[in-house]
């Protein structure tokens, strides 16, 4: 699919490869688990299989197919929860929250 469509493929990170606002091509955004982007954070591409950057991601490229410019300028985060006893947050900022 990605060679019809002449898409760019991320060989190290898997998806599709995208600019920081989320398009591939013209008039063609990717979001969530298939979007590589650059990463101001790691000063490299990422690629990240969370709903909650799925969600971000899909803002971000909804708001640019509209006409505003949203740059991704996310920070990777991730959050476990283990019951009612334990739940943790993780982001670059703040490693650990309780």
């Amino acid at each position: 699919m990605a060679q019809l469509s002449f898409l760019e493929t991320d060989d190290v990170n898997g998806g599709f490869k995208v600019n920081t606002e989320l398009k591939a091509r013209t008039h063609l955004y990717v979001a969530g688990d298939a979007a590589s982007f650059y990463s101001q954070w790691k000063d490299a591409r990422r690629r990240f299989e969370h709903y909650d950057m799925a969600e971000e991601q899909g803002y971000v490229a909804g708001s640019n197919m509209t006409g505003y410019w949203t740059p991704s300028n996310m920070e990777p985060h991730y959050w476990l929860r283990l019951g009612d006893s334990l739940e943790m947050q993780v982001s670059k900022s703040s490693p650990f929250r309780f």
